[in-house]
């Protein structure tokens, strides 16, 4: 990096329209130093102050050059006259950190992210196969197969090969000779993939094809140098690859495998074939907003719609809201003082309280729509429609509240007479329509069948659809202009009864001139539908009205989001979540739903599919909902930094990380440990709305309830998290609880001034500690002798950049990692050993001990498999290499004393346990 020794390659960029789009402020000398009379430098804030709170705003302060009314947005003498406004975006850039483009692939399994470019001759494989990918993934061993890149279509003999990863973390490479299932060959490597800090690698698997032989590497960068992952896999003799003439390549995720998609990001691919290189994307060269590529091998690239361009150069994506104008009395001096926010803080201003149902049908843009969700004192309904259609009513009670639909506020309440009209949005030449209403009866038909729903067409076969009920089934019946029955067609409602709440959709498609209409009918919360499809020949026409028809069967009848569109307004797999406000919908998949439905960009730390379920979604203002969904996962949700959106940081993301190794002499003043009760909580109740609740105390040790000296007395708090059932309240108690009484002390600020010569010495720890973000791990080690023992083990919450001229810093707001190492099989972390002490003496320089145990929890382990074994005896860490007796106390030979740099004589009766006591992960 050039610096320290030049400047910092700051850009401060404004976005001002298409035509002049990125400015870079900054380059014009528009961005003032802090020597300024005016005050300058630029200075960044994100995350959260502490573990426990939610995320701050991310903000940025700068103060820009005003000479002549440049950034006075109502100055007809500006350059950038009518560009400046409320919410101009900004961003922050530092180019020392190179090209940092990547993909964010962070899709949920329902719509995984994917990069894929279509088929072509020069991609068969004709030769050996040289297979390269570079990414930085949240963890290789996740538990689970996933899929990394294929040339694989599960139709035909469209199969050629793939690379996937085990549930160990190891790469595999599967192909097939003749493109079809039975005749794929498989090897995987011996040994997983290695952690790295900061994630970050390239890996890559050969073929050759005269033997059969795999090999697998890794690699900083596709760059290289490559480094063999174990050994050669056995021989599979010659083999061949399918040419697999339709099936192009699908990055992050493809089809025909029953794995999870990576989740991470992507920042290149190389495919070779024969030695010859055939496509080689490099995605460090792209920009937010971009969707696709061309390689230099001429091969397109799309990204699908959850994969998101992001900007890993960027320190701050944002937007600013005013633009004050400042000067001197002199008048000698102008300046604009800018305080950017990240789109959080415009989100939070939008307070409209909107239930689910309406938030999720608004979202499709429908050509009728009526919520149907008025006060008690309406007297008409409101269309929720982008372009203006009217609606009317007779005779009905809107405002209603006992027995809604779950996800709606309010629905209506209907009589034998009463009618409610809505004109349609006419949107001809669709080869699609729909109809959604959501009807509950106060009791079953009895009688034949009443019409209760008529929709009006244009320009088709069809000129009226009616829709009747009666005690034994549901009817539709279309008629053409004359009255006469184009249509007729019904089924039994024993399966769907429409005296519980009823969802009634519709589909009517065109292909040529025959006419398929398809009715799907299920009560609310039931996967279970019933359906069926028939067809007629004519034409289709186009929806102009509806109307809602009384009769007897309708008294205190109750409807809900009546809706029309000129496509597929759902899937039947939507059917049960929708109706019950998507009750039990993982929190990360609500997350993404709710963002894509109000158009705002969204990455992840983490898969969404390995989040908490939840419960109802609230009906609560946008972001309301974000946060409430990120509660009940226990994640983190803040401003995105690579591009102008949202993150969400998964709690499973935040689990047993690779740290930042940094040594004492890479941290600059303040670095103060911190013994306080500030984080402490160990009395915790947790809470469902309308649900249970369940209680975790801490009963003994030193945070426990007890009074002083014996713990540290009661610390009382209480949570309500929205999460599905209350079998999830006992282990979010307990967890949380895990969380308040970590006793260790905390390093609340820690300074890494990227100028000092012991950072700047070391370019790739540099980059470490720039990239790292909120939620992140750093280990800090070669603590002196007056701080506790180390390695410190510290959690990014946030943090505090400044960039100004030579001087650029970053502040991390810090909580103690430890309680995020959750136990996992063959792991580090070893059962607690609660209530062991030592039977005997230690002295300082002690080469045996006694360990006496609890009834309770038994001996120690005598296996000698598990050993080596640490332990903490006080404060010391001691290595055993046996133990031996089987009841208490027992012996323990020590190979090591002082392992963290203590080695004192510890008394009997001193406190003894696992150095890492396992911990199970939510």
């Amino acid at each position: 990096m050039a610096f320290p020794d030049t400047q910092v390659a700051a850009e401060v960029d404004l976005y001002l329209g298409d035509t002049l789009g990125w400015v870079n402020v900054l380059d014009a000398g528009d961005v003032r130093h802090s020597v300024a009379d005016s005050g300058g430098g630029i200075t960044i804030t994100r995350g959260r102050p502490n573990e426990g709170r939610e995320p701050d705003l991310t903000q940025c302060s700068l103060v820009l050059n005003n000479a002549g009314g440049r950034y006075s947005p109502r100055n007809p003498a500006s350059p950038y006259y009518g560009l400046l406004g409320r919410n101009t975006p900004i961003r922050v850039r530092v180019g020392d950190l190179g090209a940092a483009g990547a993909v964010a692939l962070s899709g949920p399994a329902k719509n995984p992210s994917a990069v894929t470019t279509p088929a072509h001759a020069s991609l068969n494989t004709s030769g050996d196969l040289d297979i390269r990918m570079w990414v930085r993934l949240v963890r290789w061993a996740t538990g689970d197969f996933f899929e990394l890149v294929g040339r694989y279509w599960a139709v035909g003999t469209e199969r050629a090969w793939y690379i996937d990863v085990d549930a160990a973390g190891r790469l595999g490479l599967t192909w097939s000779p003749d493109g079809s299932a039975a005749g794929r060959i498989s090897r995987r490597a011996l040994v997983p993939v290695p952690s790295v800090a900061g994630g970050a690698l390239a890996v890559r698997a050969t073929l050759t094809l005269a033997t059969g032989v795999v090999r697998f590497y890794t690699a900083a960068s596709l760059a290289g140098p490559w480094v063999q992952l174990g050994a050669d896999s056995s021989p599979a003799g010659a083999t061949s690859v399918a040419e697999a003439p339709t099936a192009g390549i699908e990055l992050g995720s493809f089809g025909g495998l029953a794995a999870a998609p990576a989740a991470g990001e992507l920042y290149g691919f190389e495919l070779r074939i024969g030695g010859t290189l055939v496509a080689s994307p490099d995605f460090t060269l792209m920009q937010p907003g971009q969707t696709s590529l061309t390689d230099a091998q001429g091969r397109p690239w799309s990204l699908n719609s959850s994969a998101v361009v992001i900007d890993r150069g960027a320190r701050f994506y944002g937007e600013v809201s005013s633009w004050p104008s400042r000067w001197n009395l002199a008048g000698t001096d102008q300046w604009v003082p800018v305080d950017a926010a990240g789109i959080t803080r415009r989100l939070s201003q939008s307070t409209a309280v909107t239930s689910p149902l309406r938030r999720t049908l608004s979202s499709i843009d429908p050509a009728g729509y009526l919520p149907l969700e008025e006060g008690t004192d309406a007297t008409r309904p409101t269309p929720a429609t982008a372009r203006p259609t009217t609606a009317t009513s007779s005779q009905v009670t809107y405002g209603e509240e006992s027995g809604r639909l779950p996800g709606s506020r309010s629905v209506a309440k209907l009589t034998a007479t009463s009618s409610i009209t809505t004109t349609v949005t006419p949107r001809p030449g669709s080869s699609t329509y729909s109809l959604l209403v959501f009807i509950k009866l106060a009791q079953m038909p009895a009688g034949g069948d009443q019409t209760y729903l008529r929709v009006h067409w244009s320009g088709g076969t069809v000129a009226r659809w009616d829709f009747q009920m009666s005690g034994g089934g549901y009817r539709w019946v279309g008629y053409d202009q004359g009255g006469d029955a184009v249509s007729d067609h019904n089924f039994n409602n024993a399966d769907n009864p429409p005296d519980d709440w009823l969802m009634m959709y519709v589909e009517w498609s065109r292909s040529g001139d025959t006419i398929t209409w398809q009715p799907w009918v299920a009560n609310a919360g039931d996967p279970a539908f019933s359906t069926f499809s028939w067809t007629y020949t004519g034409t289709l026409g186009h929806p102009t009205r509806v109307e809602v028809v009384g009769n007897s069967d309708l008294q205190d009848a109750l409807l809900s989001h009546l809706a029309v569109d000129n496509e597929r307004i759902f899937l039947s797999a939507d059917f049960a979540a929708i109706s019950t406000a998507y009750a039990g919908e993982k929190a990360g998949e609500r997350i993404v739903r709710v963002c894509g439905e109000a158009g705002i960009p969204i990455t992840f730390w983490g898969a969404p599919d390995d989040t908490a379920a939840c419960g109802p979604q609230p009906i609560v203002p946008l972001l309301d909902a974000l946060r409430d969904a990120a509660a009940a996962d226990g994640g983190i949700l803040l401003d995105a930094r690579g591009h102008r959106g949202l993150h969400y940081r998964t709690r499973t993301s935040l689990y047993n990380q690779t740290p930042i190794p940094l040594d004492y002499t890479h941290i600059s003043a303040p670095f103060e440990p911190t013994d306080d009760d500030d984080a402490t909580r160990n009395d915790i109740t947790v809470s469902r709305p309308d649900g249970a609740s369940s209680v975790a105390v801490q009963l003994d040790g030193p945070l426990s309830v007890l009074d002083p000296p014996a713990g540290v007395g009661r610390y009382t708090t209480s949570e309500t998290l929205n999460v599905a059932t209350d079998d999830q309240l006992p282990d979010l108690a307990s967890w949380l609880l895990h969380l308040g009484t970590v006793d260790e002390a905390r390093y609340p600020r820690i300074r890494l001034n990227l100028a000092a010569k012991t950072l700047a010495a070391d370019q790739a720890l540099t980059r470490q500690v720039v990239l790292s973000d909120t939620g992140d791990v750093a280990s800090i080690d070669g603590l002196p002798a007056w701080l506790p023992p180390g390695p410190a083990r510290v959690m990014v919450q946030g943090y505090t950049e400044t960039i100004d001229g030579y001087d650029w810093s970053i502040v991390w707001n810090a909580a103690p990692s430890s309680p995020w190492g959750v136990a996992v099989v063959d792991g580090e972390q070893r059962v607690a050993a609660d209530g062991s002490t030592l039977g005997a003496d230690l002295t300082s320089s002690g080469t045996s001990l006694s360990l006496a145990s609890t009834t309770e929890n038994g001996p120690w382990t005598t296996d000698p498999t598990d050993f080596p074994l640490d332990i903490r005896v006080g404060g010391e860490r001691v290595t055993l290499s046996a133990i031996s007796g089987t009841s208490s106390p027992q012996t323990a030979t020590i190979s090591a004393r002082g392992v963290n740099g203590i080695q004192r004589s510890w008394p009997a009766g001193t406190a003894v346990d696992v150095w890492q006591p396992a911990v199970s992960a939510l």
